[in-house]
């Protein structure tokens, strides 16, 4: 199959595909459009992202190996319309159909395979697991199709799913690492630059300006694809609202996500999704860290405002950055950690809620204590300070 594939950036192709500038799209000699294609509608106002989108499509490329890639990234950042946007451009290279899958609840991988094989147009789905599973990549080897998994919490039910050759392929999103997931590739999705995130305010909010009248309400938004979808939604639908009036709200002290609020999206919720996946001493650090102002801190520092000692908090960190709600800091020395801004706010408003104010000035103390080089104080005000590890508030 002749492919041409067309890109804003120049990149290395793999064999057959040939870049010039302009908008990517793949074509190829096969006439029509394939069938299935479940996926949901293309993201309006869809900006940027040409690096990755041109990463998926030299992953997908048929001599491609591994045949699966994993998108990966803290909430909002637009994993789901990534995947959308790129299981569009790059439909028309799988003549055999584009699925799309949510695993929502817990699946099995036995009712993964057999939604899969209907989608595929076998009619006789065996019942028997393995002859089930056998029968899936039996009909993916004969085909050349793209999976999509959409939001995957653990890489049990899917891992058994990913192409083990020919020429399908899976592209995978999820709020977490999952380092079991192997062997595919990776690409952990960041935040919008200056320059697409001022254009995506602009499409969204189908507004005029230049730079100068957004540039506060896109440093607040931190470059955060949900964050600027919000906040364009808002503008659109509240016509006496003005972009420097919405950064005044944005900006309030103590800072909330509640004005971050449109139709059914709201970030807080988004946030609350991959707050909620975490376990009970996960979310005691997490929430902590909202305790103090935006700061790179060390292990030591974190397990300070825990409560807890260096050793217990370093994995929670690090399960923490698994879950792309805490950002590991390269740093010489010791390891460091940062919340990202929108997310540092929403750990503020959890503690808040959570934890009474003694609680928080305790936190506080332990941290100043140990920046001035003292040891630790770590006890706990009876009733008030939920050791590490024990059961939080909410």
């Amino acid at each position: 199959m002749q492919q041409t594939l067309v890109a804003r950036a120049r990149i290395d192709a793999p064999a057959g595909v040939v870049l010039q500038t302009g908008e990517l799209v793949l074509r190829t000699a096969r006439p029509g459009t394939p069938r299935p294609v479940e996926l949901p509608p293309r993201p309006t106002g869809f900006v940027g992202r040409i690096a990755e989108i041109a990463a998926i499509a030299r992953a997908a490329a048929p001599a491609g190996s591994p045949r699966g890639l994993l998108v990966t990234g803290r909430p909002g950042v637009g994993k789901t319309a990534l995947a959308v946007e790129a299981g569009h451009r790059l439909a028309e290279l799988f003549g055999d159909g584009v699925l799309w899958v949510e695993p929502g609840r817990p699946p099995t991988t036995h009712e993964l395979a057999g939604r899969l094989l209907r989608s595929l147009g076998v009619a006789e789905v065996p019942r028997s697991p393995d002859r089930r599973l056998a029968a899936y990549h039996r009909a993916l080897g004969e085909r050349r199709a793209l999976v999509v998994f959409d939001d995957v919490a653990t890489a049990d039910p899917v891992l058994p799913l990913l192409p083990a050759a020919g020429h399908s392929f899976a592209l995978l999103t999820s709020r977490a690492a999952l380092p079991d997931l192997v062997p595919v590739a990776r690409l952990r999705l960041g935040d919008l630059d200056a320059a697409d995130a001022h254009r995506l305010l602009t499409t969204a909010a189908r507004l005029p300006g230049g730079p100068g009248t957004w540039a506060e309400l896109v440093r607040l938004c931190t470059g955060l694809p949900l964050a600027l979808r919000i906040a364009a939604a808002r503008l659109a639908d509240e016509p006496d609202l003005s972009p420097a009036r919405l950064g005044t709200l944005l900006s309030g002290e103590p800072r909330t996500l509640c004005e971050l609020r449109a139709g059914d999206q709201a970030l807080g919720t988004r946030f609350g999704v991959s707050y909620d996946r975490l376990g009970p001493a996960e979310r005691i650090v997490f929430r902590r860290l909202g305790a103090v102002p935006p700061c790179d801190l060390t292990t030591g520092c974190a397990a300070a405002l825990a409560g807890g000692p260096p050793e217990v908090v370093a994995p929670l960190l690090d399960r923490l950055d698994a879950a792309h709600l805490v950002d590991a800091v390269p740093a010489a020395g010791e390891h460091r950690y940062r919340l990202h801004d929108l997310l540092h706010t929403y750990a503020g408003q959890r503690l808040r809620a959570a934890e009474p104010p003694v609680a928080v000035a305790a936190a506080r103390r332990r941290l100043a204590h140990q920046r001035v080089g003292h040891r630790a104080d770590r006890t706990c005000h009876p009733g008030h300070l939920a050791p590490l590890g024990g059961r939080p508030s909410r």
